[in-house]
């Protein structure tokens, strides 16, 4: 068999004719290294607690009764894991100032963005506690443990109702939900053109939610060698290299010390291009507990 992969591999015409995959020897003997197949000693299971209102002020996160069940290794809310991160998690499209050295009202507004959230949530599952225990079903039935008591807000439903005068604010410091101005070109010359044009076109376009969904979701283990402060992460992402610098940013951790590798990845479809909060949390846990960390 492996003599006339070779034979046909030697014939293969790359004008005219198709490309063999190279991933079809894996997939099809059942080499293939998905995030699920990544079991380590001593390896504990991270659950997250999450919002279920869209915005909401949170008056409380309470961890106790969670820690108190079997098998629950830890459990933390947003302000015990406050002095892991050395940053935020950064804007995922970062947009350069336009002014300089005076900031004006066409610079971006990026909120320091922290895995988890301390003050309110902003959106349907903004991550406010994490569970660890030692088997993933421990660290699932734990979430319920967890006693968060939320301040319901009007929730923004939409671009043009954001930037109304009276819209909820999202970020309360920046006093608007306007994330930038991105100007192009004259005013002036806009109306001009539109003065002389012959023929003027009104129409509105609404444009439907993209939703990536990818075979294999997302997923992330850690291991940590604790005696060199050293991190080896597998993810589900296809930015490994990204997500090197990026986590290094968040966590303080020197990228030297941290590797990043990213496995056979069950697809992703744009949506494993991010850098996400579960990764920057698996790896904090990991340093702060000594033991590897799954997601």
């Amino acid at each position: 068999m492996t003599e006339a992969a070779e034979a046909t591999e030697q014939g293969q015409r790359y004008v005219g004719g198709g490309v063999l995959r190279k991933e079809d020897p894996e997939l099809l003997t059942g080499q293939a290294r998905f995030i699920d197949d990544i079991v380590l000693p001593g390896m504990v299971w991270l659950s997250v607690v999450r919002s279920p209102f869209a915005h909401a002020r949170i008056t409380k996160v309470d961890v106790a009764r969670a820690r108190e069940l079997p098998g629950v290794v830890a459990a933390f809310s947003g302000e015990d894991l406050r002095s892991e991160w050395a940053a935020g998690l950064p804007c995922a499209w970062p947009i350069a100032n336009r002014s300089f050295p005076e900031p004006t009202t066409e610079d971006p507004r990026m909120p320091d963005h922290f895995p988890l959230t301390t003050d309110k949530a902003r959106y349907p599952g903004d991550a406010v506690a994490v569970i660890v225990a030692e088997t993933r079903a421990a660290a699932k039935d734990a979430i319920e443990a967890v006693d968060v008591d939320y301040e319901p807000l009007d929730p923004v439903l939409g671009i043009e109702e954001a930037l109304g005068e009276d819209a909820p604010l999202v970020h309360d410091d920046f006093e608007t939900n306007e994330a930038y101005t991105w100007s192009l070109g004259s005013r002036d010359d806009v109306d001009r053109i539109f003065s002389e044009a012959p023929v003027i076109v009104k129409e509105r376009y609404l444009h439907p939610r993209l939703i990536p969904n990818a075979i294999e979701p997302r997923g992330v283990v850690v291991q940590p060698v604790a005696s060199q402060g050293e991190f080896t992460m597998w993810s589900a992402t296809q930015v490994p290299h990204i997500a090197k610098t990026t986590l290094s940013m968040t966590t303080g951790i020197p990228e030297t010390k941290l590797r990043v590798i990213a496995p056979d990845v069950g697809g992703g479809f744009g949506s494993k291009l991010n850098v996400y909060a579960e990764e920057a949390i698996c790896l904090a846990l990991a340093r702060k507990l000594g033991v590897p960390v799954k997601w």
